[in-house]
């Protein structure tokens, strides 16, 4: 009996996220994880195709290797806090690094994966990080509609002077 997993029936084909890594097998195994649903997979391999990529389009999650020779996770996290967007970055390191969790966490990275991925764990954490991405894009784009004569919800009222 085939089963649709509660995950697959609440993203939406044509989702999208940003492998980088410079190895091929960590490409193809997210893509064979996601491609099936109707995903888009991009593929940066260095650090600057991945800025390229995250300047052209609309990517939510970005999958990132920790290690990377010509740029750092770290520093995309502060690229996209910097332009405000709502991308989610997963941090990925290969099994048995201790540090990697802690690390994710102080770099405002989304979470962090070990390869070889448990796929289990990826979908359910990438899938998080898109739907995490997909509410603050909501909520931004409520709020930008917002008329800006709303005050804030911490204003006090102004009181009425008796003439």
């Amino acid at each position: 009996m085939n089963r649709v997993r509660p995950s697959e029936a609440r993203v939406r084909p044509g989702a999208t996220a940003l492998v980088v890594s410079p190895f091929v097998s960590d490409h193809l195994v997210l893509r064979t994880l996601f491609s099936p649903r109707g995903w888009v997979l991009h593929s940066a391999f260095t650090f600057q195709e991945a800025l390229h990529l995250l300047s052209e389009e609309a990517i939510p999650v970005v999958i990132c290797h920790r290690h990377l020779l010509d740029g750092d996770w770290r520093v995309l996290a502060k690229w996209n806090q910097q332009r405000q967007r709502a991308l989610k970055v997963i941090v990925v390191s290969k099994a048995g690094d201790p540090t990697l969790a802690t690390a994710a966490e102080e770099g405002n990275a989304f979470g962090a994966l070990f390869t070889p991925f448990d796929l289990e764990e990826a979908e359910s954490i990438i899938l998080r990080a898109w739907s995490s991405s997909q509410r603050e894009r909501s909520a931004s784009k409520v709020q930008r509609k917002l008329p800006s004569r709303v005050g804030s919800a911490t204003e006090q009222p102004r009181a009425k002077h008796a003439s």
